[in-house]
This record gives C-alpha cells, structure tokens and sequence, in this order.
C-alpha cells in the first residue's frame, strides 16, 4: 500500500495512520527490543508525546537548534496528529547509536494497538536537538 502526502514533518506519522485502516496491527514489522539503560530519557519522550496531544511543549528541553527548527513544528503539527491517535500505550527502546557529539535513539512508540517509530536525539548535555515520527517499516 502506498499512501503520500506532500510534508516533511509529522506526516509520515499521518500516511501511516491512514494506511493502518487497511493494515491489520499485527502486520507491522517488529523490532528487537532493547535494555533500556537510561529510563529517563524514555520517560522524557513519553513526556513529550503526552504533552503534544495536550498542547503543552516544554521548550527547554531542546537545544538552541531544536527550539528554532523543532519546537514550531511540533507546536503546529504535534496537537493534531497525536490527538487523532489512540492513547500511547507503549514505548520501547529499538536503536541505539552514541557518538561523541550526540546520542540518537529510535523508539517504537505504540498508540493503542498501532506501533509508530520515533527517532530521538540529544546531545551531549542531554537536551533535544531532534525528535520526530519516522517511518515504522
């Protein structure tokens, strides 16, 4: 199935949520899931997903590139797409890769029985510098 859409931020998030009409849930990839050594950093996007359907946006969070090129457009997007959703129910750790500037993470993050995949990166001091719906496979 293909299903496109004509922007770059959040809206993979929304060609999925209209192709899983079609797609039964238990026809998504599954990833392996990984130890979660650093549960905060989980809880802080669960946090951030939560926060998105109800409006709020924390941004000191980010760092000074993600307030100018993330925070707007998760303020724009972030409230209409997660509220279209189901309820998260879930959040695993599925990638991992450190380098010596900034940590990138890729999460499965489940709305009800839907799995969508999140990337996450901070840097060093651990503020977000990106963070957005990505493909799920």
């Amino acid at each position: 199935m293909i299903v496109l859409t004509n922007q770059r931020h959040l809206f993979s998030m929304l060609a999925e949520s209209i192709a899983n009409f079609y797609i039964p849930p238990d026809a998504h990839a599954r990833d392996t899931v990984l130890d979660d050594a650093d549960p905060k950093t989980t809880e802080k996007l669960r946090t951030l997903i939560v926060g998105l359907g109800d409006g709020k946006l924390d941004p000191t969070l980010f760092s000074e590139k993600g307030q100018k090129e993330v925070v707007p457009v998760l303020q724009d997007f972030g409230p209409v797409i997660v509220n279209q959703l189901d309820a998260l129910s879930a959040i695993y750790l599925v990638d991992r890769k450190v380098s010596d500037s900034e940590t990138r993470l890729v999460y499965r993050v489940v709305f009800g029985t839907r799995p969508t995949k999140w990337i996450l990166v901070l840097q060093r001091d651990g503020k977000i510098s990106y963070v957005e719906p990505a493909s799920s496979d």
